[in-house]
């Protein structure tokens, strides 16, 4: 699985990439526009398990070995660092446990969604499950993560030659994320530099964030640029707030132009960025729509930090 910043941090790089736009026209209440795809969704990949070298897992010799080769190709581990461990009788365990401590994400490494993810196939049933990295190394930055689940059921998705093991059932869970606010300029910045292209490239980022109550997070981010010849800094601003039925909502998205070459990135951009402006979505989805968020919280302090907690979603009543 691999940890998102949250929903507007994801936008951010993807702005960041893109460039900025300004233009001059009035703050307007942005209209609200209800999606249905999920920021996470865990049904293309996101968030699962890598498996590879088998095409179905039929013991737990092979559950273990796909695991290790599919965090081999991902992750560079400690020496001597066991990352997977499996207890217990399968395809019903007692324990999978992965641990991705002091690990480093590879420089190579490009994650994909799948684009035709087959139905979730049940495969693993285990009394406890438990994702743990403490920390990762992602980029020039360190994350934490820490995932718990108890009584889940782990179900194969594939799309082509890739599979992912997906959590589609739990009787609760919890999801725990953090890293440094000192950490986020320098991630933001090797990454912006490595996807910039058309002669547009950034010399610094200054980021800042606060969260006025636990459900919400609002970014400011300067981009100091250069496009071609000329400098181009642009200046980031937008929120997000976690709803009751744990939908996220995209407001305040705007960008101005600071010099020349900033404002003339901006005719580019400003429209597309629009249309992210008050778009609501659910903030996850699993596959099977058996588990649904329970609660959700947003942090802010020296670190950046996301809690949330999942379990059974409820199910429907039929008439009779």
């Amino acid at each position: 699985m691999r940890g998102k910043l949250s929903a507007m941090l994801i936008l951010v790089i993807s702005l960041v990439v893109m460039g900025c736009a300004h233009r001059s026209r009035p703050e307007e209440k942005a209209q609200l526009t209800y999606v249905s795809k999920p920021v996470i969704d865990f049904g293309k990949g996101g968030g699962g398990l890598p498996v590879e070298g088998f095409k179905q897992v039929h013991s737990a010799a092979d559950l273990l070995q796909g695991l290790t080769q599919g965090y081999r190709s991902r992750i560079e581990m400690p020496r001597d660092h066991e990352a997977i461990t499996v207890e217990g009788q399968f395809p019903r365990l007692d324990l999978l446990r992965i641990d991705l401590t002091n690990g480093a994400l590879k420089k190579d490494f490009r994650p994909r969604q799948f684009k035709k993810p087959s139905a979730p196939h049940p495969t693993v049933f285990t009394k406890q499950f438990e994702y743990v990295a403490r920390p990762l190394r992602y980029e020039d930055g360190l994350i934490e993560m820490h995932i718990t689940a108890r009584d889940a059921e782990m179900s194969m998705i594939r799309d082509g030659d890739q599979a992912s093991l997906v959590l589609t059932d739990a009787a609760e869970g919890t999801f725990e994320f953090s890293m440094n606010m000192a950490d986020v300029r320098p991630m933001l910045l090797a990454g912006a530099k490595e996807h910039a292209n058309g002669g547009f490239g950034v010399r610094d980022i200054i980021f800042e964030a606060h969260s006025e109550n636990s459900r919400s997070l609002v970014v400011d981010l300067k981009v100091k640029a250069n496009w071609l010849l000329l400098p181009a800094d642009f200046h980031l601003t937008g929120r997000v707030d976690i709803d009751d039925a744990f939908n996220v909502r995209l407001s305040g998205l705007r960008c101005d132009g600071e010099n020349l070459g900033g404002l003339l990135l901006a005719g580019f951009i400003d429209e597309a960025m629009q249309k992210h402006n008050g778009k609501v979505m659910p903030l996850a989805a699993w596959p099977g729509n058996k588990i649904r968020l329970s609660h959700a919280q947003i942090q802010i302090d020296d670190h950046i930090r996301i809690q949330a907690g999942f379990g059974p979603a409820p199910t429907v009543a039929r008439g009779n």
